[in-house]
């Protein structure tokens, strides 16, 4: 959920108004924070009771690859970070690619810990492939930057923002160009 008004009683919120599930990020988020939680206390035991409503999120994650480029779509879902202005809408986005590539690495972790080889090879395959697309997509060697997003026609929106920064935090983007994109992000 991306929010739920204080007055959504008062008004019929989910079917008049667009914002309670418009954010395409929440669902890698959740995968991503599952794995965290349990990296950080070993509670193998909330993992256990949360492990179904994970795989749902994972499989409906991967349903907004519509394209089937490999990465996760904002089209048809919500936003990722950014919600309006001229960024706005892409249908992808770095820091959306980035989270799928995460939440595939992270699905494979917890995949593992339940013994369900199938879903960590596909979750490894999914990590792999998005990796590689990262750099594919969205690497502007032109301009030493990596783009924000794509639009519909496929078409890189070449702009200089801090999103690749989520994705550098994991290690997941290519350590040259993340320096190089760095650099530009910290120049004035």
């Amino acid at each position: 959920m991306h929010e739920l008004s204080q007055s959504a009683s008062y008004v019929d919120w989910f079917k008049s108004f667009p914002y309670g599930y418009a954010s395409a990020d929440s669902t890698p988020l959740y995968i991503i924070a599952v794995a965290d939680y349990l990296n950080a206390s070993g509670d193998n035991e909330l993992v256990q009771e949360l492990w179904d409503s994970v795989k749902l999120a994972y499989r409906f994650a991967a349903s907004t690859d519509t394209d089937n480029d490999g990465l996760i779509e904002n089209s048809n879902v919500g936003h990722g970070w950014v919600e309006g202005g001229a960024l706005y809408p892409a249908h992808e986005e770095i820091y959306l690619a980035g989270l799928w590539a995460q939440a595939s690495r992270s699905l494979a972790r917890l995949a593992d810990l339940m013994n369900d080889h199938a879903l960590k090879l596909l979750a490894e395959t999914n990590a792999q492939r998005s990796l590689a697309q990262l750099e594919k997509v969205y690497w502007r060697e032109p301009l030493g930057i990596y783009a924000f997003g794509i639009k519909p026609d496929r078409t890189p929106i070449d702009a200089a923002t801090v999103m690749p920064a989520v994705s550098m935090c994991w290690r997941l983007l290519d350590e040259t160009h993340a320096h190089l994109m760095l650099d530009r992000i910290a120049s004035s």
